[in-house]
């Protein structure tokens, strides 16, 4: 090898690869285009490309356990081919969780009016009953985590188990659940339901002072 052509290799392995420009990828190309073709379901389309990469991701494994054990050289081809893949299944379950979500979010809904309250409640002096509001408001705007809507699924399971709601009612507060973002929200789920007035667990509740 003359010397221009071993300087001419040497900035070649010394130069990364262009990865600023995002690759014309087929599989996203596919994704997006099952979205606006009437009649498609794109879960399916997800599905069906997942399994053929797993099935890819079986036979490259087979062929490094049979053929790569003194080959370093294949062993590291093989290895890169399977991370390639394994990367693009991670993109397709990220994909088909976002496109569940996106189904499964109801449209906003306007907010009702409320009608001004004459007074305290009954038995209930009028500071206390501000106070209690003033407490309630502010539990309301506790930001919960998904282990506070899995909470909430579990007890609506629950009363529809025993009676109180329908399937309908159990499907529709279930997906209000999964896209609650507040306390206040998951106490509107499960309004009309007994159980502990707040929609926390026990152990997300704020403590009194």
């Amino acid at each position: 090898m003359s010397a221009d052509g071993a300087a001419e290799l040497a900035a070649w392995l010394g130069t990364p690869p262009d990865f600023v420009s995002p690759p014309d990828d087929q599989m996203t190309a596919k994704v997006l285009a099952a979205l606006r073709v009437p009649g498609t379901d794109v879960h399916e389309v997800v599905q069906v490309h997942r399994r053929y990469l797993m099935e890819l991701m079986q036979r490259w494994t087979r062929i490094k356990q049979d053929k790569a054990d003194h080959d370093v050289g294949l062993a590291l081809r093989i290895d890169a081919e399977l991370f390639r893949l394994d990367s693009v299944i991670r993109w397709l379950d990220s994909a088909d969780r976002h496109l569940m979500y996106a189904a499964v979010r109801p449209p906003p809904r306007p907010v009702p009016p409320t009608l001004p309250q004459l007074g305290g409640r009954a038995g209930v002096p009028p500071g206390r009953a501000t106070h209690q509001r003033a407490s309630q408001a502010g539990q309301d705007r506790i930001r919960i985590s998904d282990h506070d809507r899995e909470h909430a699924t579990a007890r609506l399971c629950d009363h529809f188990a025993a009676g109180r709601i329908t399937r309908a009612e159990l499907d529709e507060r279930i997906t209000a659940a999964l896209n609650a973002r507040t306390a206040g929200d998951l106490r509107r789920v499960l309004a009309g339901l007994p159980g502990p007035a707040s929609a926390l667990p026990p152990w997300r509740r704020p403590h009194r002072h």
